[in-house]
């Protein structure tokens, strides 16, 4: 692992999830492979969480709604997507989305403790295949293809993101929705609980 610097990057001392410490060799950009930051073991999702795009009909303080676990396949790079087959789906969307790395092992985290155990924001791309989320019951097969989440190349670890940090992807020229974290019902703490 490294720390991103100006144009270049220093290696760390530490691993993820212990005290961070860029004091090893600096290297240019230029001369290093940016792979995934992190290879986690599972990764869960919440929908329904941004005020714009919550339906109509939901009471104004309703709770997040846990979609899935997704596998974690082919996530070790950061290599763009693939599409499925056209046989299997004509109609993938990308989605710029936030997440948060759990640094450790952790059990029944208080909103009050949960920034002792998260502490790094990476950026994933949420990939979908919306004919196959329509026809399902549950989404876990029109999210679930092994390169439809790919992250990075880095995390941010100061990040306020009770600001209002912007979200978006651009793909292919096109601009697809995007978002604001200051447009989130419930505020990380409280998703980490």
């Amino acid at each position: 692992m490294a720390a991103l610097r100006d144009n270049g990057v220093r290696l760390l001392a530490a691993a993820l999830g212990t005290a961070i410490k860029p004091d090893g060799p600096e290297l240019a950009l230029h001369d290093v492979r940016l792979l995934a930051p992190v290879a986690p073991s599972k990764i869960f999702c919440l929908g329904r969480n941004y005020a714009s795009t919550a339906p109509r009909w939901l009471p104004p303080r309703w709770r997040p709604l846990g979609l899935h676990e997704r596998a974690v396949n082919d996530r070790r790079t950061r290599r763009r997507h693939r599409a499925p087959p056209p046989s299997l789906s004509t109609h993938v969307e990308h989605e710029a989305e936030l997440a948060i790395v759990i640094g450790k092992t952790a059990r029944f985290i208080s909103a009050a403790d949960a920034s002792t155990t998260s502490l790094a924001i990476p950026a994933p791309n949420d990939v979908s295949a919306r004919d196959l989320q329509r026809s399902d019951p549950h989404p876990t097969r029109g999210k679930g293809f092994d390169t439809f989440c790919p992250v990075g190349p880095w995390i941010e670890t100061d990040l306020d993101t009770t600001t209002g940090v912007r979200l978006r992807c651009r793909v292919n020229q096109g601009l697809p929705p995007d978002a604001s974290t200051a447009d989130m019902t419930y505020d990380i703490p409280f998703l980490i609980e």
